[in-house]
């Protein structure tokens, strides 16, 4: 079996797969890449030829009836799990690198059909379910394994959003440090945003979202959204972002954003991160309470990931 020499390889294929979502979001059924002697070439819509020696990976939403050899046929469901259907190329370490990013990579077809942007959640928290501390302080309930995963989603996302109070509070600079890739557009909620320097110091886009007319900030796009008591509904920011031409949120908010994505059934994917660390007080997600398990928020398609000295739980919400 020949096998890719390097994750930095297939991570530059990820790369390139999901800019063709991106430019191809209503059309784009089936990619192929194929490996050359300098580097791969992706065919769109198309397989590759079944007599050819060439190694190739091929990314589809349906089942294909034949397999050639010198490829992987990798499957992604409706629950954006990745069904490897025949695999001759890659080793496990490769394939578990595309079962955690691939789906990520297609979130621009997903959107497509959902007429929005698709929200991806991600939160650290402690084995109590604290995502920080009473004075909101979260560095670092995480660990380095953690933030490797964060930046390449970052780079995988078109956009990451955060509330005026983590803005606030953390200085966030929100890039792409420790991964290639591009930095994800810059959005901020919240009428208190006022001091955006830290993320200007990248110089890429920012949108700042906010329900008071006649709010500007220099070197910010400013879009005014319905809302109550300052309260934007989150489905009302998706749309928004997908009339912006953004079809994925990478949403790091702290626990009000966070929570008010979920109890208003805005929230898509979650990626929490479990530390092994109890601060027996702080935040954590909140919303009004349930009476019944039944009636409790589920998730589907889960994975569970060892992370260092962590676990990573992923999955999408069944509202």
């Amino acid at each position: 079996m020949k096998k890719i020499r390097s994750l930095d390889l297939l991570w530059d294929i990820l790369l390139g797969i999901k800019i063709q979502f991106n430019l191809n979001p209503s059309v784009l059924k089936l990619t192929s890449v194929e490996f050359t002697p300098h580097g791969f070439h992706i065919l769109l819509n198309q397989k590759p030829a079944m007599g050819a020696d060439q190694p190739a990976l091929v990314v589809c939403f349906k089942k294909i009836g034949r397999f050639r050899r010198n490829t992987t046929y990798v499957l992604i469901d409706e629950d954006l799990l990745v069904q490897v259907l025949f695999n001759d190329i890659m080793s496990n370490n490769e394939i578990e690198f595309l079962r955690c990013f691939l789906p990520f990579c297609v979130l621009p077809h997903q959107a497509y059909k959902l007429k929005r942007a698709v929200s991806v959640l991600h939160l650290a928290q402690s084995l109590d379910g604290r995502i920080a501390t009473l004075s909101g302080a979260s560095r670092w309930i995480s660990n380095n394994e953690n933030l490797l995963y964060v930046h390449r989603l970052r780079a995988l996302c078109d956009s990451i959003l955060i509330g005026a109070n983590t803005l606030h509070k953390d200085n966030p600079a929100l890039t792409v440090r420790h991964v290639s890739g591009p930095n994800p557009i810059k959005i901020v909620v919240g009428n208190s945003a006022s001091d955006f320097s830290s993320l200007m110091a990248s110089q890429d886009k920012i949108i700042h979202f906010t329900s008071q007319p006649g709010i500007r900030h220099n070197g910010t796009e400013t879009i005014c959204l319905p809302g109550t008591s300052g309260f934007i509904p989150p489905v009302t920011l998706l749309e928004a972002l997908y009339k912006q031409g953004i079809n994925s949120v990478y949403i790091e908010g702290g626990a009000f954003t966070s929570s008010s994505f979920i109890a208003n059934k805005a929230a898509d994917i979650i990626n929490l991160f479990i530390s092994p660390k109890i601060l027996g007080s702080g935040l954590s997600i909140n919303f009004p309470g349930i009476s019944k398990i039944e009636e409790c928020i589920c998730l589907q398609g889960c994975r569970f990931i060892p992370m260092g000295d962590g676990m990573l739980v992923t999955g999408i919400f069944k509202f």
